[in-house]
């Protein structure tokens, strides 16, 4: 997960940085007030205008809205049935598919996937900044033009996906304590030897300079590629929180200091062994 671009939190320590990160996919996601106006007939319409970076498209439910919450418990939200028609989430995909937009109601997603190309070259995190950014502006327009409502943004977030390998030979166990730092320490007796199998969530609070701004929450998984069974560590990263302030630019500053804490939280949690391996230049 190298650091290449926009992100300041204060932090005066240089950014870490990666000559061969494992990033196997990134998504940059602007959540909104729901558009209730938006009809299944204005995605075919906006499709009309991005045509030529994306090509291809498909439909999946839509993901449920999320908001980080702090300080008093909060009540669960109460199911209600009806017979309404949901809203697809629309995906809009590049011509070799590793570049994927995401259009509901009230989200905007962009998407990098590395797709099992060992040699698909991870863009770095400007760049995806830079490529959200402009569909989320092309979509702000088109939605003021069609008198649809206007993009409030309310909750962002940032997914880093990386697939870890040790072991060359599909089935091989895989050493966690290799990879997560925190599980380099031993148990208090020799009763226990090594996990047979090892799940992990953990999350940290990202400070504002009023209260806390968002989580970061970091999950570690044993698990196997499809493609050819081998066995990898997905190690997930995801920052989520509100934007400062409810528009473009408080939606950016929050991603901005989101790829600050997935970053510097991923390089705190994996070993120097493995940031050996990955070309640690900083």
């Amino acid at each position: 997960m190298p650091s290449n671009g926009t992100a300041t939190t204060g932090n005066s320590a240089p950014m870490p940085e990666f000559l061969r990160p494992p990033v196997a996919e990134v998504a940059l996601s602007i959540q909104f007030e729901p558009l209730t106006g938006l009809r299944v007939a204005h995605f075919g319409l906006f499709w009309a205008q991005i045509r030529d970076r994306f090509p291809k498209t498909q439909e999946q439910p839509p993901v449920q809205p999320v908001v980080e919450r702090f300080g008093a418990r909060v009540q669960p939200p109460q199911f209600q049935f009806g017979v309404g028609i949901v809203s697809p989430r629309c995906w809009f995909l590049d011509h070799d598919e590793t570049a994927l937009l995401q259009i509901q109601t009230d989200r905007v997603i962009h998407n990098w996937r590395k797709l099992d190309r060992e040699s698909a070259p991870y863009p770095h995190y400007g760049i995806l900044r830079d490529k959200l950014l402009q569909e989320f502006s092309t979509f702000a327009q088109f939605v003021e033009r069609e008198k649809i409502g206007k993009l409030v943004p309310n909750q962002c977030e940032l997914t880093y996906i990386n697939h870890i390998f040790l072991d060359p030979k599909a089935g091989g166990q895989l050493d966690v304590t290799r990879v997560i730092a925190p599980w380099q320490g031993g148990y208090s007796d020799s009763f226990l030897k090594d996990p047979e199998i090892l799940n992990a969530t953990l999350s940290f609070v990202i400070p504002g300079p009023a209260g806390p701004a968002g989580r970061l929450y970091i999950t570690v998984a044993p698990t196997w590629r499809m493609s050819d069974n081998r066995p990898l560590i997905v190690l997930q990263s995801i920052c989520r929180g509100a934007p400062d302030s409810p528009d473009s630019d408080g939606a950016f500053r929050f991603l901005d200091q989101a790829h600050d804490w997935a970053v510097r939280g991923f390089a705190s949690i994996t070993t120097p062994e493995m940031h050996s391996i990955w070309g640690r230049t900083r």
